[in-house]
């Protein structure tokens, strides 16, 4: 599955400012990010674009997990002054960003 477009108009109006991309190969090659993020993207049953740290923290915060799984479409990775590895979440139709970044 991928993002449809219509979502993809709504988080990018949601995240202005930002340069928005919704897989790794949207990303220009002047573009720096984390390794780890390469597998950004809409998330599918399997989980893939969700980053495999998370496995570590789900024994330790398991309602870290049930919120993953119940409410996150997809990660996409917004760049303004840094990049941003965005949670995209959605509850009760509205769209809602978890903001991960590097230090």
């Amino acid at each position: 599955m991928d993002w449809s477009d219509s979502l993809k108009l709504r988080i990018a109006s949601e995240l202005k400012g930002y340069d928005v991309y919704f897989s790794a190969d949207d990303v220009p090659l002047e573009v720096d990010f984390p390794e780890q993020w390469l597998g950004f993207g809409f998330l599918d049953s399997g989980k893939n674009h969700i980053p495999v740290e998370w496995a570590d923290f789900s024994e330790f915060l398991p309602w870290v997990s049930a919120w993953l799984d119940k409410c996150v479409l997809g990660t996409v990775l917004a760049v303004s002054d840094r990049p941003y590895l965005m949670y995209v979440y959605g509850e009760g139709g509205d769209l809602y960003f978890y903001m991960g970044g590097l230090r």
